[in-house]
């Protein structure tokens, strides 16, 4: 188990670009504690794993996987606060059918998405199982991405906030697993280096041009978030919602994205999350 846990902090810690000596810094620890505990020779308090998770800047899900390793209990679900806020933001998505949208993590992993969001991709033939994050099911190419008319001014908006995002907080391990997935596209790699971080009042709103046929659906792609600052376990979420911009994209979502009953549901990869 102890070893599981070194395997893992040595894979962030690399992700992350620190070395032992930079991570010993970080955690006010020594870099001979580090190596230790990443080969095994020494076993983690909770206390400890805590104290590293909080140096790489993990997630609360990342940091439940690290405690997982190391043979403690994980935060996670269990607690009661964030139960009901998933619960809340389940319904948040239900309501907003039958338009497309989605919960994500702060590592832009998909926790609820509502029945519109299914069935617009399910319309398209796209598989959302395999793609790791909501910004894929944009930028990949057996997602949404050969359907978007407007695509060089939806991904650079996109790649805008990113490297805002990336840029006010250090990415974690599994930001840069999305970002690596992304960037081995060339076209986006060279979008990545010339997109600036200039902040635009509109990037709250993502234009979204998508043909279906001859038809053109015209969406307006609105972030926003949602966390508290009093519950260190509690993930902050971000919510993607797709607004209609006009009568013909309204009848489309009710004529083929109103599911019977319409509810959110946790995709499988949710419960992995913490498994």
């Amino acid at each position: 188990m102890a070893n599981e846990f070194g395997q893992l902090l040595r894979l962030w810690r690399k992700k992350l670009g620190l070395s032992q000596l930079a991570l010993s810094t970080a955690a006010n620890v020594s870099a001979k504690h580090i190596s230790f505990l990443e080969s095994g020779k020494t076993h983690p308090s909770r206390d400890m794993v805590e104290k590293l998770a909080t140096a790489m800047q993990l997630s609360a899900s990342e940091t439940d996987k690290l405690l997982l390793k190391a043979g403690w209990q994980a935060r996670g679900f269990c607690d009661h606060e964030q139960n009901q806020t998933v619960e809340t933001l389940e319904r948040i998505a239900a309501y907003h059918a039958p338009h497309p949208g989605v919960v994500s993590d702060q590592d832009l992993r998909p926790v609820i998405v509502n029945d519109s969001m299914k069935l617009l991709m399910e319309h398209f033939y796209i598989d959302i199982t395999d793609k790791i994050s909501v910004v894929e099911w944009l930028f990949c190419k057996t997602g949404l991405r050969p359907h978007i008319e407007n695509w060089d001014e939806t991904a650079s908006t996109m790649i805008r906030m990113l490297k805002n995002k990336y840029r006010q907080s250090r990415p974690t391990p599994s930001n840069v697993e999305v970002l690596e997935r992304l960037l081995r596209q060339q076209d986006i790699h060279k979008m990545w280096k010339q997109t600036t971080t200039q902040y635009n009042d509109q990037d709250a709103f993502v234009p979204l041009v998508i043909r279906t046929g001859k038809q053109l659906l015209n969406w307006n792609l609105v972030l926003m978030t949602y966390g508290t600052p009093r519950q260190v376990s509690l993930d902050e979420y971000q919510m993607e919602f797709f607004y209609p911009l006009d009568v013909a994209t309204e009848n489309f979502a009710r004529d083929f994205l109103a599911a019977p009953a319409a509810t959110p549901s946790k995709i499988a990869a949710v419960s992995s999350i913490h498994s």
